[in-house]
């Protein structure tokens, strides 16, 4: 009878068991959250006065800056660069933009902006994540890749800019992924982590530390259409 009774229990334990999984496997599916880039990034916590410049007059302050850092004397420094900073610097001031105000707060802006470069969105930590972007290899195993970073865009690190370290994702995947060689479009499917790391890029000439603010275990990497 006990048997009988012991039995009825495992069966039941085996049910609940595998109604669980079904219950459980559609809705990780469902969890999956599809991202861009720009959803790595979270609102900034601070007043950056240089984003309302245009173009234009961000070029006139920048002139103004690298003729009063070098100064008069500095062989770099032409009378026409200061004839032109000096035109510059009225023409500012009569938009109502208060260069020196602006050119006191250079530093401090600067050193927010590299902050707010690492800051991660937390409630991406932990997170089932698809998003697309480009291979950069780091390691190989014969003629699968990894590692790698996802990048935002073709020639970042190379012959374009360094992303900042929370617009790149270091991507580890087992056994490994046959990519079509540098820059390979692609989607990236796991779970994300806002574990900062920082990898070494070789180089022909030489090695270069890259930081990056999220890391992923890839469980898929598909190509891009």
């Amino acid at each position: 009878m006990k048997t009988v009774v012991w039995v009825e229990h495992l069966r039941t334990w085996c049910l609940a068991g595998v109604l669980l999984a079904l219950a459980l496997g559609p809705a990780n599916a469902e969890d999956m959250r599809e991202i861009t880039w720009a959803d790595l990034v979270p609102a900034s916590t601070f007043e950056d006065p240089f984003e309302a410049l245009t173009s234009d007059q961000l070029y006139r302050l920048d002139t103004i800056y690298r003729t009063r850092v070098s100064g008069p004397l500095s062989p770099r420094v032409t009378d026409e660069m200061m004839e032109w900073a000096e035109k510059f610097e009225q023409e500012l001031n009569q938009q109502g933009i208060d260069v020196d105000e602006l050119l006191g707060m250079l530093e401090e802006i600067a050193e927010q902006r590299r902050r707010m470069s690492f800051a991660v969105v937390e409630e991406l930590d932990g997170a089932n994540i698809r998003m697309p972007g480009y291979v950069l290899p780091l390691e190989f195993d014969g003629h699968k890749v990894t590692e790698f970073f996802l990048v935002p865009y073709v020639g970042a690190c190379m012959h374009a800019p360094v992303p900042p370290p929370n617009q790149m994702v270091h991507v580890s995947v087992t056994p490994g992924v046959e990519t079509g060689g540098l820059y390979d479009p692609v989607w990236i499917s796991g779970i994300m982590s806002t574990e900062a790391k920082t990898s070494a890029f070789g180089f022909a000439d030489g090695e270069l530390d890259l930081s990056t603010s999220y890391t992923m275990d890839a469980n898929e990497v598909t190509p891009y259409e």
